[in-house]
């Protein structure tokens, strides 16, 4: 589960420009290649892309919300490696239901009515029940 969302959450449609538009040259390759190579990667590597990040940033608090959230992925993903709780991961399975969410006009009283947001709750169960067995 753990995996996966952080690759799904890590790449979407646009991902060059936006990087483009919200960060130096140098941190718009230190966050693409973070997105790409995130689940590949040791805790100190992403520490390095996280400061280069860091310092070339160019949003002043309106960052893209696409480009943030891919960037607290890359950060709940180092936790996870550096302390190995679930935490990290639990907020990233929620970060992908709360995409759905966004995309869709969810009736509040049966939020999984849409197939879509029905899709997505059932691949987080069954990787968190395939983990479980392990």
């Amino acid at each position: 589960m753990a995996t996966y969302a952080a690759e799904e959450l890590t790449r979407f449609d646009d991902l060059e420009a936006v990087a483009a538009a919200e960060f130096t040259p140098e941190a718009a390759t230190a966050f693409l290649t973070a997105c790409a190579n995130l689940t590949k990667a040791d805790a100190s590597t992403i520490d390095d892309w996280l400061r280069l990040i860091d310092a070339g940033t160019l949003s002043d608090g309106d960052m893209d919300t696409e480009a943030l959230r891919a960037l607290t992925t890359v950060e709940a993903w180092r936790d996870f490696l550096r302390t190995g709780d679930s935490a990290p991961v639990a907020s990233l399975a929620i970060t992908l239901l709360e995409v759905i969410d966004f995309e869709v006009d969810a009736d509040l009283d049966d939020f999984l009515a849409d197939p879509r947001m029905s899709a997505r709750y059932s691949k987080i169960q069954a990787l968190l029940t395939q983990e479980g067995q392990h």
